[in-house]
């Protein structure tokens, strides 16, 4: 065990969490402000997107992706995956607030205003 690396020992290559750090702060540079918390929490949900992002897009699919689309994808799970952390806390607290219209929102039957707006022509 001496001589393992962190990507054998972990099964998560470093490059993909370098490119989903760097995905998680940029996208955080553009997302609505938030405590410094819910900012880290943020960051770190990116870098463990970006990290198993790639490795779980070439199991589910399939794919052979050649290193650099590997890389793009880390980058773009990276930011896609910071928004995790606050949808969660978006979604605990709507619960929290009233659960059963989460749950109504789930099935399908809430009340959603369709109405056309202006004058309906």
């Amino acid at each position: 065990m001496p001589g393992d690396t962190f990507e054998t020992l972990s099964g998560v290559k470093v490059v993909a969490l370098v490119f989903g750090c760097i995905g998680a702060l940029l996208g955080i540079s553009y997302s609505p402000p938030m405590s410094k918390q819910t900012a880290f929490a943020a960051i770190i949900a990116g870098i463990v997107c970006g990290g198993l992002g790639p490795q779980l897009l070439s199991w589910a699919f399939g794919w052979h992706l050649p290193v650099v689309a590997d890389n793009a994808i880390a980058f773009i799970s990276g930011v896609m995956g910071m928004f995790i952390v606050p949808g969660i806390l978006v979604v605990g607290r709507n619960i929290a607030a009233d659960p059963w219209s989460v749950i109504d929102r789930l099935r399908g039957i809430a009340k959603r205003d369709d109405t056309p707006k202006g004058d309906g022509k």
